[in-house]
Parts: C-alpha cells; sequence; structure tokens
C-alpha cells in the first residue's frame, strides 16, 4: 500500500491526521522487525513440554482435568523491566476433562514432532505417576 494510501486509511481509523514522515518511519521500523521474525529458522533450539492435573467442580460434580503446555525457547521473551518475568509469545495447549488416557494421545501426538530434539525437549511435570509414561 503506498504510504498516500496508508496516511488516508490511518485518518479515517483513528479519527486523526496523522504526520505522514511518521507513518513513513513506523512502516519502516515495523516493517524491519516483521522481516527479522520472518527470517528466524523454523526449527527451535529448545522446546517446553509442561503438564499438569487437577480436580475441577464441574456441572456439579468433581472432575479429573488434565492440561498441557508446549512452546519453544524462541517463544521466550524477556520483560525490559528489570525485577518483572519476561512472558512466552506463543503456545500450545492441550486440555481434556476425565482420564488421563483421554489426556496422553493428543499430548504424545504434538510432542512427536519435537522428539529428534532429544535432550533439547524438555518435558516438566510435578512426578505424579501418570506422566511418567
Amino acid at each position: 500500500m503506498p504510504f498516500t494510501q496508508a496516511h488516508q486509511l490511518a485518518a479515517t481509523l483513528l479519527g486523526i491526521t496523522p504526520c505522514r514522515s511518521t507513518l513513513v518511519r513506523l512502516s519502516q521500523f515495523y516493517g524491519d522487525c516483521i522481516e527479522i521474525e520472518l527470517n528466524r529458522p523454523d526449527t527451535p533450539t529448545i522446546v517446553y513440554g509442561m503438564s499438569d492435573g487437577s480436580m475441577l467442580h464441574i456441572d456439579g460434580a468433581w472432575k479429573e482435568v488434565k492440561l498441557g503446555r508446549i512452546f519453544s525457547q524462541s517463544d521466550l521473551q524477556s520483560s525490559a523491566v528489570e525485577d518483572r518475568a519476561g512472558q512466552i509469545n506463543a503456545s500450545l495447549y492441550i486440555a481434556r476433562i476425565g482420564h488421563c488416557d483421554q489426556f496422553w494421545t493428543p499430548w504424545q501426538a504434538h510432542l512427536l514432532p519435537f522428539q529428534p530434539l532429544g535432550s533439547d525437549l524438555v518435558l516438566v511435570n510435578d512426578g505424579a505417576p501418570w506422566m511418567a509414561r
């Protein structure tokens, strides 16, 4: 989109008339950021899989719930503020209500592509017997 059209679009969406040089500068800055992201290697260096279970009161009864989260090291972002924790930019979640067998099959299916990472596939859990598979 040419900057003239971007200027008109920004004026319509924001309800103000932005400075054209600011739009050019912002477009170039965020374009560079996107280019860096697009050129990032697709193969993650370390992948983390976290899983846990709990009992939740659902529909008037206590039910077993299992939750898993998978994310890569490249999705970890530290905070610019020294005393604050960072964040995880992207994750895959798997959740099931019921016995761990209903959770285990999709959990394994999502972890399978990362098995070639060997020790760089890090599984984090509390050591419950159902996780020992």
